[in-house]
C-alpha cells in the first residue's frame, strides 16, 4: 500500500497499456493501436484473475483495499 499503490492496485498494468497506446498515435498505425486496445483487453482479464487470487490470500485487508484504491484509475472520492 506504499509507493504507486495508494493510488492505483495494478499501476505496471497501466504504464503498459499508455506506452501501448502512445506508441500507436505516435506512429499513426493502426495495426500498433489495435495491438494496444488487445493488451488492455488482456490485461483487464488478467487483473480479475490477479484480485480473486489476491482476496484468497489477504482476505478481507485486500477488500477494503479495493474499496479506496482504484483499479487502473486512481479513486480521489
Amino acid at each position: 500500500t506504499n509507493r504507486p499503490y495508494p493510488n492505483v492496485r495494478h499501476p505496471y498494468y497501466v504504464a503498459n497499456v499508455l506506452v501501448t497506446m502512445a506508441n500507436g498515435f505516435t506512429t499513426s498505425n493502426r495495426f500498433i493501436f489495435i495491438s494496444g486496445d488487445t493488451v488492455l483487453l488482456l490485461l483487464y482479464t488478467r487483473t480479475a484473475k490477479d484480485e480473486t487470487r489476491l482476496v484468497e490470500r489477504f482476505g478481507d485487508d485486500y477488500r477494503n483495499y479495493m474499496q479506496t484504491t482504484g483499479r487502473f484509475i486512481p479513486k480521489f472520492f
